[in-house]
């Protein structure tokens, strides 16, 4: 119970922070308040209840993945694909807490709420008008399956914030040439869970990466010391994905690990030559002014 309490505690605390240190107003904050009651209750009747989605059966595999890390402790399977490194999260969760589906739903709710959290916030660096931003934010919040699917064990709301945070930081990033060093922290771990939450995302992380190398180290936008930290934090990416591509495909099949292999190759390859190409375009253009 007492963990029941911590969980739902720090979800409805959630927009009221953000409303004290005036990252959200009044309206937007009512709103996300409100979408943080309706996700802890779907995610209390789907625990208590049974499954709002009978024909889902993800939050299942997700809890009894979970569930089979804490008694296994082999760890060294959570990169084998993006569901399993899902479940060894879940696994880290309930070893700090206990295992239990209420408080595997109510993770998903506190990822659900930091990205309507992240909505708003996206919506004010594009510079949307109050009005229409508070008539988006109430869309996204509500949709049935944004409430339905964001308060149940799946890994969706955490690929949704990740995905989420990694394009805010990199519009700041763009429209303001600076973020603090704790921004560029969030930004990068939010593309290597981006990246290993599912094998497909990982290419719209590489994209990600491409468009802030040329943005910021091509152009030296920051200054030498935060540069370095940021290609440590890169090579610290392409590293596990590396070990993570290399694990997607059952072992047994050489066949089809030796073409996974030369896709990301391939892919390793175009990104490499788009970062080139986005370099000429900037030579060319400062040499048209």
């Amino acid at each position: 119970m007492t963990y029941y309490i911590l969980f739902i505690t720090s979800i409805l605390s959630i927009p009221l922070y953000f409303y004290y240190k005036n990252f959200l107003d009044k309206g937007e904050t009512i709103c996300i308040f409100i979408a943080a009651i309706t996700h802890i209750s779907i995610s209390i009747i789907d625990a208590k209840f049974g499954p709002i989605l009978s024909s889902i059966v993800d939050f299942q595999y997700f809890f009894n993945s979970a569930l089979s890390f804490i008694e296994s402790n082999q760890w060294n399977t959570a990169f084998d694909n993006g569901a399993i490194f899902y479940s060894a999260l879940l696994a880290i969760i309930f070893k700090i807490t206990t295992p239990d589906i209420l408080l595997s739903n109510l993770s998903s709710t506190f990822f659900s709420i930091l990205t309507c959290i992240l909505f708003a916030r996206f919506l004010k660096l594009l510079n949307i008008q109050k009005t229409n931003s508070l008539i988006l934010l109430v869309l996204f919040s509500f949709f049935p399956a944004t409430l339905i699917f964001g308060s149940i064990t799946l890994r969706e709301p955490l690929q949704l914030l990740t995905l989420m945070a990694s394009l805010f930081y990199l519009i700041k990033i763009y429209r303001n040439n600076y973020i603090s060093l704790i921004e560029h922290i969030v930004f990068f771990i939010s593309i290597i869970l981006l990246g290993l939450l599912h094998y497909a995302l990982a290419y719209i992380s590489v994209l990600i990466l491409c468009i802030y190398i040329y943005q910021n180290i091509l152009t030296h936008t920051f200054y030498s010391k935060t540069s370095i930290l940021l290609s440590a934090f890169i090579l610290f990416f392409i590293t596990i994905n590396i070990i993570f591509y290399s694990r997607i495909i059952d072992s047994s099949n050489k066949t089809s690990i030796e073409i996974d292999r030369k896709l990301l190759a391939e892919f390793a390859i175009d990104s490499v030559n788009l970062v080139k190409l986005m370099e000429k375009i900037n030579q060319y253009r400062i040499r048209a002014e």
